[in-house]
């Protein structure tokens, strides 16, 4: 899945309203916001991809009897 900018935005907002970004910023802060923002979302839907891997897998089955 491709994070879209509706993504990053919806993102970038909700860091905001929690305290984890300044509400008001310069560009190159917002920028450095938005690089921070889509690593986290990139390693949110990394886990998801592995887990669905995993979960999925053979061995898994095997040693969980699912």
């Amino acid at each position: 899945m491709q994070i879209t900018e509706l993504m990053l935005s919806a993102a970038i907002r909700e860091a905001r309203e929690a305290g984890l970004f300044h509400r008001h910023c310069s560009p190159s802060e917002l920028e450095i916001n938005k690089q921070v923002m889509h690593s986290v979302l990139n390693a949110a839907l990394s886990a998801e991809r592995m887990k669905s891997v995993t979960l999925d897998s053979p061995d898994h089955s095997l040693m969980h009897g699912t």
